[in-house]
């Protein structure tokens, strides 16, 4: 439970079983179960339900310390109020969700469209292909079959030039040289590990 493993049994699950394992309770009229459940979600109710559980590991809630633990209880009605803005605002999260991952999407467009560049989709070539060698500006079979779509990059409204005018330097992440002195942050290499240690 102190991992979240709290489970409510819906109509669907009328004929399944559930692990002795885990306190099986049932409600009374005046408490509504999901409410329940959704209560003992929250961070605030799993703080306190961890500092009711036995155990190392496996932490278990004893019905006698579940009995014991108080809970704020509204009218029954409120309760299924509180339920259902609680589903409302999951259901306008997920849409939510679904609208930033198109989004997403169309940032790719909406730079390309910034620079005037219409990158021009090709499909896997099958079979036999046949490049000139004045073509080829670079010795692997994936880069020579995207060729397509990398020349479209040079259409850019702006200027197109090698990236190497524009930067300073290029190297690996840790280029300090190392010293014996003890001196500056330890880095391991891969060749420092040797035979797993």
């Amino acid at each position: 439970i102190n991992v979240g493993s709290i489970g409510i049994k819906l109509p669907q699950h009328q004929y399944d079983y559930i692990s002795p394992a885990y306190v099986v309770f049932s409600c009374k009229t005046d408490l509504y179960p999901e409410f329940l459940f959704l209560l003992f979600k929250t961070e605030s109710f799993n703080t306190i339900i961890r500092e009711n559980t036995t155990g190392s590991v496996r932490q278990n809630l004893l019905y006698d310390a579940l009995s014991r633990m108080q809970i704020p209880l509204p009218p029954l009605n409120k309760q299924k109020e509180l339920v259902k803005a609680y589903h409302k605002r999951v259901k306008r999260s997920e849409a939510q969700r679904l609208e930033a991952e198109d989004l997403e999407k169309e940032i790719e467009n909406i730079i390309c469209k910034l620079l005037g560049i219409t990158i021009e989709r090709t499909e896997n070539m099958r079979g036999l292909n046949i490049f000139g060698y004045k073509e080829i500006t670079r010795w692997s079979v994936d880069y020579i079959l995207k060729q397509g779509s990398l020349s479209s990059l040079k259409k850019s409204i702006f200027p197109v030039i090698p990236l190497g005018q524009v930067i300073n330097f290029l190297q690996y992440g840790i280029s300090e040289k190392s010293n014996v002195d003890s001196i500056g942050t330890i880095v391991l290499r891969m060749n420092n590990i040797q035979n797993r240690k």
